[in-house]
């Protein structure tokens, strides 16, 4: 069982800002959300940058909040944002004792819960052997309406062949919340029951299914099975025709478990992919969503791609994806061509051009990067993007983007990081932002192992989403108009870390200058037992005897063997608005089987 605790720790680090992709995130504006609700999560570091999930994906673009031991942390300069699937990647490695806290708006009509959530899911086996198995099931839910907090279950699997196997779930939720006249709920809305199986045909096919359906008072398993007051059907085979040809056909049926008249979501797929020799590999994926009853809600959607390797020095993608949304103005289309060319491992060049086209606005791009390494210890990038907006009843409006970055490390302690983007749009183009520049500027020194210094510079960085390889769906690039100065010290002396810094931060259409102070301690006791501890002050720069806000946070963590895991957390925030403090303390205990 893994939780995750609100646990603060010790480094706190300003990412180095790299050119990202040339023109996917150039195109048109992406999609405004109409109703959106907020979701906060904490996802402990693990010395990768990730890419750390969310508990919900279809993000609302823009609307996230990012920090790293309580220092905010900015788009495009420190991290990036998959809006539809729901993931958080950083610029940097998160260490293993670096906490970060991420607040995020979301469409809840569009947006799915993800793996896990705020479950916390138990699952012992009692019986296993080679036909089949018997298990005990429980899963922890946070308090909400009409749910009970625990769901527990009992598991059958079998497995009749070696190509074949079934599984089912009962699910019964023992102490659930009241209904909103006050009676008890009825146990049809405290059950569910799920199964699923698959068999094999040999090795050219695959069949397999699963139904599920639950009450309103049980948890979501967050593995695709049971969701809380919804019935599902999945059906889907896949065969495989030699070597060099893969189908898939897939059925999928969402509806309310206890409302047979409420409106029912299906979707219908086929995908494809075709490899005739180890160059080309070509691939189509056409599906269908209707809901029932609504003729005007069914879209389809045509994904096509061809990838071709002439040479081991040059690579050619071609891609195309269209949707027509029926009854509505919501169809699209978009098609790219992009060639990559690496003559030695000293250059890449790589050209991209495209076209996009919804109802009453045509996009064309075309971009090219080139990226050099003279040595092991130097790199270059360059690029050069433009893009052409045609849209009924207005004036056409062109954007160019010029961009450099480098990255040298003349020393083993010692590296440098730069970049620079340059604007020019059409006169008549209302966005502001496309006629501003970008630099970020990032040096490190470490002169000795155990200490490592950061600083950092940045003026207007960019606050780019590229979450979305389908031109048509890509947001447009903007900028942050602020300038923003950051400098981080960190030391560790065996068990014991330090680290502490300063981020300078003001936006050019305020005076105000905003300075936040940060400082952390951690202790390893043993390999098993860790302390931290940390604090964080926001003053305005101007007026540092009155903070905007103070927040005070602790964590302490014990492994009990190698089956249980002990995390206490506890945090206190006191902002200029409030009048008391705001405490948050949690407790969790881990079991692993």
């Amino acid at each position: 069982m893994r939780f995750r605790a609100h646990t603060h720790s010790i480094r706190a680090l300003i990412g180095a800002a790299f050119l990202p992709t040339l023109l996917l995130g150039l195109l048109t504006n992406g999609p405004v959300l109409a109703q959106v609700v907020r979701g906060e999560d904490v996802c402990l570091g693990n010395d990768t940058p990730g890419p750390f999930g969310l508990s919900w994906n279809h993000v609302a673009a823009g609307s996230e909040r990012v920090s790293i031991n309580g220092l905010a942390q900015l788009r495009g300069l420190d991290y990036t944002l998959d809006a539809d699937s729901g993931t958080v990647t950083f610029m940097r490695n998160l260490p293993s004792r670096s906490a970060a806290s991420i607040s995020y708006a979301y469409d809840p009509e569009a947006a799915r819960r993800a793996g896990g959530g705020q479950s916390v899911p138990l699952r012992v086996d009692l019986v296993r052997s080679d036909r089949g198995s018997l298990s005990f099931l429980a899963l922890g839910k946070m308090g909400e309406a009409a749910r009970g907090d625990l769901t527990v279950g009992v598991g059958l699997g079998w497995h009749p062949s070696s190509t074949a196997e079934v599984a089912t779930h009962f699910y019964f939720a023992p102490m659930a919340a009241a209904s909103a006249d006050g009676s008890s709920l009825p146990a049809e809305k405290r059950t569910g029951l799920s199964v699923s199986g698959s068999a094999g045909a040999g090795a050219w096919g695959l069949f397999s299914f699963g139904f599920a359906r639950a009450g309103v008072s049980l948890g979501d398993t967050g593995d695709g099975g049971l969701s809380a007051g919804r019935q599902s059907l999945n059906l889907s085979s896949r065969f495989t025709a030699g070597q060099t040809l893969t189908a898939q056909v897939s059925y999928a049926q969402t509806k309310a478990a206890d409302d047979a008249s409420a409106p029912a979501s299906e979707r219908t797929g086929l995908a494809l992919t075709l490899t005739p020799s180890d160059r080309i590999q070509m691939s189509a994926n056409i599906a269908r969503n209707d809901i029932t009853g609504d003729a005007a809600s069914a879209v389809q959607t045509v994904d096509l791609s061809v990838s071709a390797q002439p040479s081991a020095k040059m690579q050619v993608n071609a891609t195309y994806s269209g949707k027509d949304a029926f009854g509505t103005a919501g169809d699209s289309a978009a098609i790219a061509l992009q060639s990559v060319l690496t003559p030695n491992r000293k250059i890449s060049l790589e050209t991209w051009a495209g076209q996009s086209k919804r109802v009453g606005l045509t996009t064309n791009s075309q971009s090219v990067g080139l990226s050099l390494s003279p040595a092991s210890t130097l790199q270059f990038q360059a690029g050069l993007a433009l893009r052409q907006r045609e849209e009924s009843g207005k004036e056409r409006l062109g954007l160019s983007v010029a961009s450099v970055s480098a990255t040298a490390r003349p020393l083993s302690f010692l590296e440098f990081s730069g970049s620079y983007r340059s604007r020019t749009a059409s006169d008549s183009d209302p966005n502001s932002n496309d006629q501003s520049d970008s630099s970020t500027a990032r040096v490190s020194l470490s002169p000795l192992p155990f200490v490592h210094l950061v600083g950092t510079y940045a003026q207007n960085p960019d606050d780019t989403n590229f979450s979305s390889v389908n031109a048509a769906d890509a947001s447009v690039s903007s900028l942050q108009h602020l300038a923003r100065r950051g400098v981080s010290l960190e030391t560790s002396l065996g068990g014991l870390g330090l680290s502490g810094g300063c981020d300078w931060s003001q936006g050019y259409d305020t005076t105000a200058a905003v300075q936040t102070v940060h400082a952390d301690l951690g202790l390893r006791f043993s390999a098993a037992t860790q302390l931290f501890a940390g604090y964080q002050c926001r003053q305005n720069a101007l007026a540092t005897s009155t903070p905007l806000s103070t927040a005070y946070t602790v964590g302490f963590t014990h492994a009990l063997g190698d089956r249980f895991s002990l995390s206490l957390s506890g945090k206190s925030v006191k902002s200029a608005a409030t009048v008391s403090p705001d405490y948050n303390a949690s407790a969790n205990l881990g079991m692993k089987f």
